[in-house]
């Protein structure tokens, strides 16, 4: 989708590396800090105090949440 927006806006390839960068920055840390806390072994306790609603969205880029 992104690329797609990109060619029709004729936007340079740079500016849609950077575009999508920026976007996936969020959900990709945040991604991260959640597998890093399942590999330690804490999810168990963790997990009933995370909504899974907060999860999806949390992991997702904001213009692509649908």
């Amino acid at each position: 989708e992104l690329a797609g927006l990109a060619a029709a806006r004729g936007a340079p390839a740079k500016q849609h590396l950077r575009d999508c960068s920026r976007l996936l920055r969020r959900p990709y840390l945040v991604s991260s800090a959640f597998r890093a806390i399942i590999a330690s072994g804490q999810a168990g306790w963790l997990a009933p105090l995370v909504p899974a609603r907060f999860l999806f969205h949390a992991t997702r880029p904001a213009g692509l949440q649908g």
